[in-house]
């Protein structure tokens, strides 16, 4: 929540939640950056664009979060290949800078 007053402004952090959820999600998407190479690169732009790590896992964290309801959602299973095929088909950033990661030298 962020409010504003004039030339004044301040950021909020929510601390109604779930708390162990929170750090579980936190951790999740810590970890999965060194298995998973569209985290990777997605942390990677985020810090690129001047967020400190806390910060970035949290933005990584949020998209699990979304993946992971909609697996639910839907009733499958996350499948990796998938969502990089997503990605790739909405023209994700994320997917032309993995492609240029995984490009042959």
């Amino acid at each position: 929540m962020v409010n504003r007053s004039g030339k004044t402004e301040s950021v909020h952090f929510r601390r109604a939640c779930p708390k162990f959820l929170r750090q579980t999600f936190h951790e999740w998407a810590g970890h999965s950056i060194a298995f998973c190479d569209w985290a990777r690169v997605f942390y990677q732009q985020q810090k690129q664009q001047g967020h400190d790590h806390h910060a970035a896992v949290r933005a990584l964290a949020f998209k699990w979060i979304r993946i992971a309801f909609r697996c639910w959602h839907d009733g499958v299973p996350y499948d990796d290949t998938r969502y990089v095929a997503a990605l790739r088909r909405h023209g994700s950033p994320i997917a032309t800078a993995l492609d240029a990661v995984s490009a042959p030298k």
